[in-house]
């Protein structure tokens, strides 16, 4: 018969109880026949169980391998994983003229290929969407232009100057707001100030304290779309060319979001923008978009020429549509749904 390692420590652990109990009913029988007094029954049970002290001692160890071999192995991950080359130190530096250039780009996740032999060209200036339906890789694309993510083959290159990101999770340190926009590197006023306008983030200035004010971890004290706006100064103050938003604005109202949108446009903290977008009403705004297909295939045009020429890309768009106004207007369609079925 078998016994796993809790068994054994179950068993270990009882064992010393159950002996106890025996011992006092034995010693109980022999006290009532005059055998043995009180007090040698008390020594022996005494005595008994500073030796059941050690036995414990090596149930506890037995119950805790488990737990230590679950850790053991998941450190041994961590420290056998190979170290990989920083995959910034593989971008170049793109035209005068070009913001970023892909060519031949493939990017792959646990052996399966997510972007395969992808290539476009970003020119400078301007707002540029990244289209595509879940899973095509757009996350992915941004994190490979902004060198988080290791490159299986293919070449990026970005404007002289970087660029720098933010994601649609920003996280937001337990510290002052002034040192979660700078991360501790000195920063003009007038520069805070100008991205605070930017991201539509003056609320920051509101708080008890300004910039002075500290924020729970987390940023607890700070809803979604508020974290976003922060991550969004925090990365206007850096002042790089090329801006990359990993759908920053998912928190954000409509008429929040085209105010940070006509913003960008005009401001000079950023030169380019390049953003993950899901909005109809933001997709056809920009001036530019690039619409990752399903299968793998890569069209760059206005919004207008892809309605036109790209009938994945208006399947898309009109999906992207009809899902705002159910989410806006749900009793309105399911009434429209009946008036359809008679």
């Amino acid at each position: 018969m078998e016994f796993t390692v809790k068994q054994i420590a179950t068993m270990l652990d009882a064992v010393p109880s159950l002996a106890n109990l025996v011992i006092l009913w034995v010693g109980a029988q022999r006290v009532s026949g005059g055998h043995l007094t009180v007090g040698e029954l008390a020594s022996a049970m005494y005595l008994f169980t500073l030796l059941v002290m050690p036995l414990r001692l090596i149930g506890y160890v037995f119950s805790e391998l488990p737990h230590s071999w679950a850790g053991w192995k998941r450190v041994r991950e961590v420290v056998d994983d190979p170290l990989r080359d920083d995959p910034r130190t593989d971008i170049g530096v793109a035209t005068a003229d070009t913001a970023v250039s892909v060519r031949d780009l493939t990017v792959s996740h646990d052996g399966q290929a997510v972007l395969s032999g992808v290539s476009f060209d970003i020119p400078r200036g301007g707002h540029t969407a990244v289209v595509g339906s879940t899973g095509v890789g757009k996350s992915t694309l941004i994190g490979a232009i902004a060198g988080l993510v290791p490159v299986e083959s293919g070449r990026i290159d970005v404007a002289a100057g970087g660029c720098t990101v933010v994601f649609q999770e920003p996280f937001v340190f337990s510290g002052t707001v002034r040192f979660n926009v700078c991360l501790g590197v000195e920063v003009p006023d007038d520069v805070i100030m100008e991205a605070l306008r930017v991201a539509e983030a003056g609320f920051l200035l509101a708080l008890e304290k300004g910039l002075d004010t500290e924020l729970g971890e987390r940023g607890v004290s700070l809803s979604g779309g508020q974290r976003q706006r922060l991550a969004l100064a925090r990365a206007l103050v850096a002042r790089r060319p090329v801006l990359l938003l990993d759908d920053t604005a998912s928190s954000l109202d409509p008429t929040t979001e085209s105010r940070v949108l006509a913003h960008l446009s005009t401001t000079t903290l950023v030169d380019t923008v390049i953003s993950v977008a899901s909005r109809p009403s933001t997709i056809s705004t920009v001036d530019s978009v690039v619409h990752l297909g399903a299968d793998g295939r890569v069209s760059v045009g206005s919004h207008r020429d892809l309605m036109a020429e790209l009938p994945e890309y208006r399947e898309l768009i009109e999906a992207f549509d009809a899902d705002r106004r159910r989410t806006a207007d749900p009793v309105g369609v399911d009434e429209r749904r009946v008036e359809q079925d008679r």
